[in-house]
């Protein structure tokens, strides 16, 4: 593996860490108002907000750190 490409994964990684961190912060925090079972609640928010944020983040996170690089990167830079 190249050195750059090897940098490249280690901040996606790194950033998928944190968005998941993020993300079970903000559902633990809504899973709390659950009515009745307000750890219960925390947990599930908790895996759902992981799952979230590493989905949406990291699709985000992979296009803006591999994607420049490539064919359809240039041509989307190139775009107006």
């Amino acid at each position: 593996m190249l050195p750059t490409t090897r940098r490249r994964l280690g901040l996606l990684l790194r950033a998928l860490g944190l968005s998941a961190a993020i993300g079970a912060a903000l559902g633990s925090a809504r899973g709390v108002g659950f009515p009745g079972a307000p750890l219960a609640g925390a947990l599930v928010g908790a895996g759902a907000g992981a799952l979230n944020g590493l989905m949406l983040a990291g699709t985000v996170i992979a296009a803006e750190i591999f994607l420049p690089r490539t064919r359809l990167g240039h041509a989307l830079d190139r775009a107006p």
